[in-house]
């Protein structure tokens, strides 16, 4: 995430806020945020399933 808000933050200096809109940019760094969260979310989901089936 940190990553994301560097590179965003980096593309937004480097291109300048006046040439054109920045919203790709932040809808690609949302989007990005959101798919990592997802997947963090499913492996902890799966990595918490498995160990309740090795207790039973």
């Amino acid at each position: 995430m940190v990553l994301l808000f560097f590179d965003l933050k980096n593309r937004l200096f480097s291109a300048g806020i006046h040439e054109g809109p920045i919203y790709p940019y932040v809808l690609k760094c949302v989007l990005s945020f959101i798919a990592v969260a997802i997947v963090g979310f499913l492996i902890s989901e799966y990595e918490t399933g498995r160990s309740e089936l090795k207790q039973d």
